[in-house]
């Protein structure tokens, strides 16, 4: 376009403030006009030959009139004005029928960038055929005049007459690089300049023209050199009088260029248009001139709802003045701006984004735009906070563990030296017999000290692998109690604590495990005397109708309200620093709360620190007698059915685990196979059509195991899968259930623990 023309616009529009739009964007782009707007046909009609405009641009829909009919006037009345239809609509198939009917282009309003380059484009075609048009009629005026225009044309331009070339343009040899002579040849078919891609379409568009004066075609075709270039090409082409018969005369446009460049657009468009990232592009004042579908999905704001708006509708308050400040202050001195961002949806709730903003400049360097590509990062900011807290657990679980081993060496070796040592000292000879005595009740100390140890660990050991039962038989409570007082009352007494025991004076007679209650009391209690300096320790005891409550009072140093949440776990006490002076593996509440549960009790307590701490125990009046063989059997749901029934293939490149496995699930499996990679267990799958059950290991040499479970799954989708892993998180649960698992267990896991979800998934349907 000539940009020192001012354009006469005519606008067939109803919404003034999308022609306002509309000039503005001609306004920025440098393009000079003057315009008339209108909506109806009577007032579109008279403009047409009273303004007489250079260009037309028409809604395709308003109330009393539409663009088809428009553009139908506009072909009656001025068939070379350049005609683009300008809507809101985004219907394939109107744009289509425009098209067909001669609209020059079709331009959404949410698109509106797009019609600088479609003015562009339909003002040079209309000036394209006007210019054939001149060319044609001067060629018929004068066969002189037409090879002086022609040889100058920067178009190529052929007669051929009765099958032969009569003439070629210097431009048609340069573009085709063929000579008039080799396109006469009997043997040359011109239609090998065409593209074979082409040819068929092209064979048919010609013969359907009747080859009759007047008569003209024109279309868009690949051609190729005779040498073997493609270019895109323009034709145009029309049948007229010379020589006493009918010449056919054509011309035709190298738009190879203008051709890339829209295959670019469209390419440009789909990556914006399917970005997995948001792409927004504000204006030079920030106000949002275009967002892509990412940016509509992740935010909840429509294209309509974000036009013209400023990003700060985002804005969620993290972030300060300041940050806001130091942002503007890189992008107004020319430099891309970086950072994480966090930001509220339309509904309210929050998101991370990483973003990167970059000003866009126009032909004088002053910015135009402002573009910012923001990818969403809140999954990868959760799972770096849980990487975090894990690591902390691990590394937490870690230096406990390492405490916990150093106490024990020293809850073993303090009282073995004891008991060496002074055995050592017994060897003398010259002895006294009260020192004897002395030194063989310290002797006596250290082995209780010991025993209490190792007894502690042991508890744990069976607690632990899943073996311990439950031995039913008639309880007396008030028996039970008195002999914990029996057993604590002279090291109560030795400390110089008060240490009694009360109850409501009624007999309390219950069904359940003797020596789990006394273990559990033993437990507290030697807590509670241990941790006491001063005041007294009290245990009571009472029952109503379905329970039995106990309640374990000291006036001891009491527990930090830090710990107060890890009591129960294991290795915690050698953790705290004050509990160094203190004998003890740290194991007791733990077993105490362990067989608590076991028991279908429940177990709490209250604390005050320097105060002193109140433990509450409940255990049910009456227990069933559950055996270990008992509890395993019913774990695995009581089938007896299915013992020995499944064919099970084991994925695991652990030797000690499949051993541990196999001696797990023996008693359940008719047949066990192990494979220690997954390429091989694939294989193997894909070969077996009677397995039940497959183990699957998530972290595998060759291939891991949601890449085998998704392999094996393409094939067959009836045997059951349970995922296990040794690196445990909530990612990895769901990951499972998602490439299709039907069960996932975590390493370490206990006998029953791994009967029980194998019961579960071969019995769910």
């Amino acid at each position: 376009m000539d940009k020192n023309k001012a354009y006469k616009i005519l606008f067939a529009e109803d919404v003034s403030t999308d022609r306002e739009m509309v000039e503005r964007l001609l306004k920025r782009n440098g393009i000079q006009f003057i315009s008339e707007c209108v909506d109806t046909e009577p007032e579109f009609r008279d403009l047409l030959t009273s303004f007489n405009p250079d260009i037309i641009l028409s809604d395709y829909q308003m109330p009393t009139f539409d663009g088809m009919r428009a553009l139908l006037l506009a072909q009656e009345l001025k068939p070379d004005v350049p005609f683009v239809i300008v809507t809101g609509s985004t219907n394939e198939d109107i744009a289509v029928e425009c098209m067909k009917k001669g609209a020059d282009d079709y331009v959404i309003k949410q698109n509106l960038k797009r019609l600088i380059s479609a003015i562009e484009s339909a003002v040079e075609k209309k000036q394209v055929q006007k210019e054939k048009q001149q060319a044609l009629k001067l060629l018929k005026d004068s066969e002189l005049k037409y090879r002086s225009l022609v040889e100058n044309s920067n178009d190529a331009v052929f007669l051929l007459f009765q099958d032969k070339f009569e003439f070629v343009n210097q431009k048609f040899e340069e573009l085709f690089e063929i000579t008039i002579d080799k396109l006469n040849n009997p043997d040359y078919d011109f239609l090998s300049l065409v593209h074979p891609d082409c040819r068929e379409r092209v064979s048919q568009r010609i013969s359907n023209t009747e080859a009759v004066d007047g008569n003209s075609d024109s279309f868009e075709l690949r051609m190729i050199s005779d040498i073997g270039k493609e270019r895109y090409i323009d034709l145009y082409y029309s049948y007229f009088r010379y020589k006493g018969g009918i010449a056919k005369q054509g011309v035709l446009r190298d738009i190879s260029r203008r051709k890339a460049l829209e295959k670019r657009n469209v390419m440009l468009s789909k990556v914006i248009e399917q970005s997995p990232v948001s792409i927004v592009i504000t204006d030079s004042n920030s106000d949002i001139e275009y967002v892509n579908p990412f940016f509509e999905n992740r935010t909840g704001y429509s294209f309509e709802e974000a036009k013209g708006r400023n990003p700060r509708i985002l804005k969620s308050g993290e972030h300060d003045a300041q940050f806001y400040k130091d942002m503007w202050h890189k992008l107004s001195n020319g430099e891309i701006w970086s950072g994480e961002i966090k930001n509220r949806h339309k509904d309210g709730s929050f998101y991370w984004e990483n973003v990167r903003i970059a000003p866009v400049y126009d032909s004088t360097g002053r910015t135009e735009y402002f573009v910012a590509l923001k990818e969403d990062i809140t999954g990868i900011k959760k799972t770096l906070k849980e990487l975090k807290i894990a690591k902390y657990k691990a590394e937490e679980s870690d230096r406990l563990k390492t405490a916990f081993l150093a106490n024990m060496s020293h809850e073993i070796r303090t009282p073995m030296n004891g008991i060496m040592g002074f055995i050592e000292l017994l060897k003398e000879p010259d002895l006294s017999g009260e020192d004897k005595d002395e030194f063989i009740r310290i002797i006596q100390k250290s082995g209780d000290r010991m025993l209490n140890t190792i007894s502690d660990l042991v508890d744990i050991s069976i607690l632990e692998s899943g073996t311990i039962s439950v031995n039913v038989s008639t309880v007396d409570i008030g028996q039970l109690v008195n002999d914990i007082y029996l057993f604590f009352a002279n090291e109560a007494k030795a400390k110089g604590l008060e240490f009694g025991v009360l109850s409501l004076g009624v007999p309390c007679i219950i069904n359940s495990d003797y020596d789990k209650i006394y273990s559990i009391l033993n437990n507290i209690v030697k807590n509670a005397i241990k941790f006491t300096m001063q005041g007294k320790v009290s245990v009571e005891y009472r029952m109503n109708k379905n329970n039995t409550h106990f309640i374990i009072s000291d006036t001891g140093i009491g527990i930090p309200e830090n710990r107060k949440t890890a009591v129960f776990d294991r290795f915690v006490q050698a953790d705290i620093p004050d509990t160094r002076v203190f004998e003890g593996s740290g194991l007791g509440l733990s077993i105490a709360k362990s067989y608590v549960e076991l028991l279908n009790g429940k177990i709490w307590f209250e604390s005050e620190e320097n105060v002193g701490t109140i433990f509450y125990i409940s255990i049910p009046n009456y227990c069933e007698e559950v055996s270990v063989d008992d509890r395993i059997a019913s774990l695995v749901d009581n089938q007896d059915e299915n013992v020995g029934s499944y064919n099970v293939l084991i994925v695991e490149d652990d030797e000690t685990t499949v051993l541990l496995i196999k001696e797990i699930i023996s008693p359940l499996c008719n047949s066990i196979y192990v494979e220690s990679n997954g390429l091989d267990a694939v294989r193997f799958v894909q070969q077996r059509n009677d397995l039940d059950l497959i183990l699957m290991d998530i972290k595998l040499p060759d291939l891991n195991g949601f890449e085998s479970v998704k392999r094996i799954r393409s094939f067959n989708q009836q045997v059951k899968i349970i995922a296990q892993t040794a690196f445990a998180q909530d990612s990895d649960s769901d990951t499972a259930f998602k490439v299709g698992c039907n069960h996932y267990i975590a390493k370490p896991f206990s006998k029953a623990e791994l009967r029980n979800i194998i019961q579960e998934t071969m019995t769910d349907k």
